[in-house]
């Protein structure tokens, strides 16, 4: 499907869905050590499953938003996901204990399971080739620019109290009416284009293998991203890299170094082609090194910007590709899977700590970072020969 039908504000209205992708953590991760204040003797971990129990539940509604996809029309779907996701969103101001809270924050992640994969599903229904890889750098590019606004806002709401920092939910509500009058109708693919399908022997109800392979990069991609970013305040006040004011914004540079790749992301493709991946990686690895080796806050504030370009380079490009290996009427589902390990693998990434710890018996960040720069670069050499393989393959196939 080309992308004539679609307006401006169609098409901005798809990338403000992105805009709030990861803002139902980064809204409230700041104001953890306020609440700990008001609800005194309160487990760390409690505290902890109020920043991160919305992705349990947006990981099985990232799932059934592709299922419900395939029955009805993707607007319904993300109007009543941004609705779900806004309200349930600001309810926790007037809430008297964590546990409400957490309850609360679970009924969030259903709205943000819902709108989570809809975007390049609908990105992909509406745009092909290079106006498609753009529209998916601008999306990761966009969800990266929430994260550094937020760090301000959140900032500024917090000299008010932690309760205000869940009335920022409001936007997006704001976003909710944004998409009511400018996102498309994407209504599900007719049920007699999948019946003439299967007369012709093909079966389009079962997702490629390759869908679950790249969720399990993406995962993995955003597990390690998310080890630098758990870990990052331990880093630098352990090293005596800088003051505590710092914290906020080394945390924020991998997110700058995405929203520099994501818009980015088309003119890199089309200089690097099939070897995007390895770039991703290999950019990925010098941060992780740089990391590894780092004394001074001005080398991890490089380290984080290149971990960041990374994987704002990554991010786009496995969302490509997942829209290149399936039909059309297996993007809702496939997307959903894909999407949903983004959470999954920020849902992950503190497991993953602990069994690296456990491999080396040592809770050391310096052998945490280095276990990740041996994994990062093997994962580099991989990609790399796999392509020059396939790429040889391709020109035995084409000489006569």
């Amino acid at each position: 499907m080309g992308n004539t039908k679609l307006t401006k504000f169609g098409g901005f209205s798809i990338l403000m869905i992105a805009y709030v992708w990861v803002f139902v953590a980064s809204a409230v991760s700041p104001a953890l050590g306020s609440m700990a204040q008001d609800f005194p003797g309160v487990s760390t971990l409690k505290l902890q499953l109020v920043s991160v129990s919305p992705f349990v539940t947006s990981i099985i509604f990232s799932v059934a938003a592709g299922i419900l996809a395939k029955r009805y029309d993707k607007k319904s779907i993300v109007l009543g996901g941004l609705v779900i996701y806004g309200v349930t969103g600001m309810l926790p101001y007037w809430a008297t204990t964590i546990d409400q809270i957490i309850l609360l924050r679970l009924l969030t992640g259903i709205g943000v399971g819902l709108i989570l994969p809809l975007p390049n599903s609908i990105i992909a229904e509406h745009y092909d080739g290079e106006p498609r890889k753009k529209m998916l750098g601008w999306a990761t590019a966009l969800a990266n620019v929430a994260n550094v606004i937020n760090s301000v806002l959140i900032g500024f709401l917090l000299m008010l109290g932690w309760r205000y920092c869940f009335l920022a939910f409001a936007i997006v509500l704001v976003i909710a009416v944004i998409n009511l009058f400018g996102l498309p109708k994407s209504p599900p693919q007719k049920q007699a284009a999948e019946n003439t399908q299967a007369g012709a022997g093909c079966s389009s109800s079962r997702i490629p293998q390759i869908v679950y392979l790249l969720a399990f990069y993406m995962m993995m991609n955003w597990a390690i991203l998310q080890l630098n970013i758990l870990n990052m305040a331990v880093l630098i006040l352990s090293e005596n890299l800088g003051a505590p004011w710092m914290i906020g914004l080394a945390i924020a540079i991998p997110g700058l170094g995405c929203i520099f790749s994501g818009a980015l992301f088309p003119q890199v493709f089309k200089r690097v082609k099939n070897y995007l991946a390895f770039a991703g990686l290999l950019l990925f690895t010098l941060g992780s090194v740089t990391l590894y080796y780092t004394h001074s806050f001005s080398t991890l504030l490089a380290a984080n910007f290149l971990e960041g370009i990374g994987s704002g380079l990554l991010v786009p490009y496995l969302f490509y590709v997942t829209s290149t290996k399936v039909d059309a009427r297996q993007y809702d589902l496939s997307f959903g899977i894909v999407s949903g390990a983004m959470h999954l693998g920020i849902l992950f990434s503190p497991f993953l700590q602990v069994g690296i710890a456990m491999l080396g018996n040592t809770e050391s960040l310096s052998y945490l970072y280095l276990v990740t720069t041996i994994a990062l670069a093997i994962a580099t050499v991989i990609s790399f020969v796999y392509e020059r393989v396939n790429s040889r393959q391709q020109v035995e196939e084409t000489v006569p």
